[in-house]
């Protein structure tokens, strides 16, 4: 189903629904005399939750529940990594890196030509250390998707570079 279509759907759910409430506040208002519409709106409110939690609130925590107990006996490098899954972040090279540059240390990260949103989970990934701006201002240089090239790493320097997999490096930034 398009999401245009599934988006009004929705809304003409929500809206019945509403008219539902208010119709049968009317009839409660109705039936009771001279209750505001605020206490009778309440009044069906908290019947229809009543209801709607008995139907479905058992099943839910059972759910959760279970949940719970599947993520327990999950590794917690897991549980810390899943973040980065719908990214297809590669967490082998997100560790590699994380073991190998200092916890204190500027890093500088590259990606070609951008990271798409990937600098997001890539910086939470490896915190505390802080990213900068610059590659000048930076003690490290994290290349994702990235040649020692595109940071200007030449000669000598380009040679140092640590390099963990096709387009993912590792350079200490030349002093």
């Amino acid at each position: 189903m398009p999401p245009e279509r599934s988006a009004t759907i929705g809304a003409l759910q929500l809206t019945l629904e509403v008219l539902g409430v208010l119709v049968a506040a009317a009839m409660l208002r109705g039936a009771l005399g001279a209750m505001p519409w605020a206490g009778a709106i309440a009044a069906v409110a908290a019947v229809i939750g009543m209801i709607a939690l008995w139907n479905t609130g058992l099943t839910t925590a059972k759910t959760f529940r279970d949940q719970q107990k599947v993520n327990r006996a999950l590794p917690r490098t897991t549980l810390n990594n899943a973040g980065g899954a719908p990214m297809a972040a590669n967490e082998p090279f997100l560790a590699w890196a994380d073991a190998r540059i200092p916890r204190r240390a500027k890093v500088f990260l590259k990606c070609t030509p951008e990271c798409g949103g990937m600098e997001q989970w890539v910086t939470w990934r490896l915190l505390p250390r802080p990213f900068v701006d610059r590659a000048a201002d930076a003690d490290f240089i994290l290349m994702y998707n990235a040649l020692p090239g595109d940071v200007g790493l030449r000669g000598a320097a380009a040679r140092r570079v640590a390099r963990f997999g096709k387009r993912l490096y590792l350079a200490r930034v030349p002093r």
